[in-house]
């Protein structure tokens, strides 16, 4: 009887562990807050902010995300950068977002999943392969479906 005691008290807590790691592994996602952006986006902090939506596309020199819908206005000392407008939709994603979801090597990326996101351009960054590309710090997001 002792037996059968010891391995159900083993399943339990192997039940426990894969609870425990599976809820652990759900709740982590990785976000890109730097204290730079965190700063950059305090001195914006009082801007209006706008909700769009948008999806990550699969391409070697894409940025984070890609605008399918909605508006946003360039704050007035980053346009001299860009125009009045953008040149393209690409844009890259700072703050309060799951980047892990638009990671393809993550365990948590989802193709084609569309996100709806709301935040504000914060800074430009020219780093990249495609050269000036607004820097959006995500306030709030909301998976909303697939492409």
């Amino acid at each position: 009887m002792s037996k059968v005691r010891d391995m159900q008290r083993d399943n339990h807590i192997k039940i426990i562990f894969i609870i425990f790691i599976s809820v652990f592994a759900i709740g982590c996602h990785e976000y890109h807050n730097s204290e730079a952006y965190m700063k950059e986006y305090s001195y914006r902090k009082n801007e209006p902010s706008y909700t769009i939506y948008v999806n990550h596309a699969e391409c070697t020199d894409c940025m984070d995300a890609y605008i399918l819908k909605g508006l946003i206005l360039i704050p007035n000392s980053l346009r001299d950068y860009f125009g009045d407008t953008l040149k393209s939709k690409d844009i890259i994603l700072k703050g309060f977002f799951p980047f892990d979801k638009i990671d393809n090597t993550s365990f948590f990326f989802k193709a084609s999943s569309i996100f709806k996101i709301r935040g504000k351009i914060i800074a430009v960054d020219s780093n990249n392969a495609i050269g000036k590309a607004p820097v959006f710090y995500v306030e709030d997001w909301e998976e909303i479906g697939k492409k």
